[in-house]
């Protein structure tokens, strides 16, 4: 537990830390690229992050999977929520599926009635009921049936 005191001087120092260095070290998983290809084929992808925007298009930059999105949203510099800004994004029919890695992420699915597919392997714990959930990113293929849709 870091006192509230404590909160802000930590929190600067690992973004500092992060920002300049760290993010060298973000690796991605097994099959995320050739995954991302395929969904491509089918969908719009775009991704939704927490993390300060230019920090975030260094890391798709450095992994070389930054074309494999059309859009790149943060809410960090926008201080806005994930729901909302789901909610800014979904005004064009069509099927929207947020796969995400937190309670924060299914909420803002839930918000905003679209699909949720939960990340096992990602930073939060799976205490949701009913969640279509994946272990490996490469799941996601049979998840959203793209085999399926293919035929």
């Amino acid at each position: 537990h870091i006192p509230s005191n404590k909160i802000k001087p930590v929190t600067d120092d690992f973004r500092e830390y992060f920002d300049n260095e760290g993010f060298t070290l973000t690796i991605l998983f097994p099959d995320v690229v050739e995954t991302l290809l395929s969904l491509k084929e089918k969908f719009t992808i775009n991704t939704l992050t927490n993390k300060p925007r230019n920090i975030s298009i260094k890391i798709l930059n450095m992994l070389k999977i930054d074309k494999l999105f059309n859009n790149f949203y943060s809410t960090y510099e926008d201080n806005i929520s994930k729901g909302d800004l789901i909610k800014k994004l979904i005004k064009y029919k069509g099927y929207y599926c947020f796969v995400g890695d937190t309670e924060e992420d299914y909420n803002a699915a839930m918000q905003n009635n679209i699909d949720f597919i939960y990340c096992e392997y990602g930073y939060g714990i799976n205490n949701l009921k009913n969640t279509t959930s994946i272990n490996y990113f490469s799941d996601l293929i049979d998840v959203l049936n793209l085999n399926q849709l293919d035929e």
